[in-house]
Order: C-alpha cells, then sequence, then structure tokens
C-alpha cells in the first residue's frame, strides 16, 4: 500500500483552510445589519443565506477531512468503504477524503 505521509498532511491543510473559513463564516453572520433601508437589508439577507449555505458546505467538508484523517489513522485510508478494494491513488489525490473506489463510485450514478 502506498505511503499516507503525503496524503495526511494535505488532509490537515485542507482541514485548517476549512477551520478558518467557518470561523469567518461565523463571524460574517453574527454582524448585524448595517442598514436599516429595507432594499439594502433584503440584500444583506440574501448574501447572509448564501454565506450560510457556504458555511454548512464546508462544515460538511470538514467532516469528511476527519473522517479521513480517522481511517489514515486505523489503516484503512486505501480501502473502499463498499468492496474493500483498494481505492486508486489518483483518486485520493483528486478527493482526498473519498471513501469509495472509482467502481463503487461510478456504479452509484
Amino acid at each position: 500500500m502506498p505511503d499516507t505521509t503525503a496524503f495526511k498532511q494535505k488532509l490537515l491543510d485542507q482541514k485548517t483552510e476549512l477551520e478558518d473559513r467557518i470561523s469567518r463564516v461565523k463571524q460574517s453572520i453574527r454582524r448585524p445589519p448595517s442598514t436599516t433601508d429595507w432594499e439594502d437589508l433584503a440584500t444583506e439577507r440574501e448574501n447572509s443565506e448564501v454565506v450560510d449555505a457556504l458555511g454548512n458546505a464546508a462544515v460538511k467538508e470538514l467532516e469528511q477531512v476527519k473522517a479521513a484523517l480517522m481511517r489514515i489513522e486505523r489503516r484503512r485510508y486505501f480501502i473502499c468503504d463498499r468492496c474493500c478494494h483498494e481505492i486508486e491513488v489518483a483518486r485520493l489525490e483528486a478527493m482526498p477524503y473519498t471513501t469509495v473506489c472509482r467502481h463503487c463510485a461510478e456504479n452509484d450514478d
């Protein structure tokens, strides 16, 4: 099996980036409205919803990254959760938190 060192570092870097992004989203959401104009308030509300959605996506991705780091610790990183065959290195390089091999992913579609 391939070495996990580079994958672990990539995941740790991604984890840090996601935690920073989530922190910035939380700070943005906590800010009080900057205007009392109804149209501007509506625009700010729409922007807040977009920022909230981005934050939710970051939280989900962070959970996947943490799970991948756990799979590395358990020595299951290269093993497909479905078929127990090896996950291709190229697939992990493209999506380091994937849990399934290319074959199982294609069967999901």
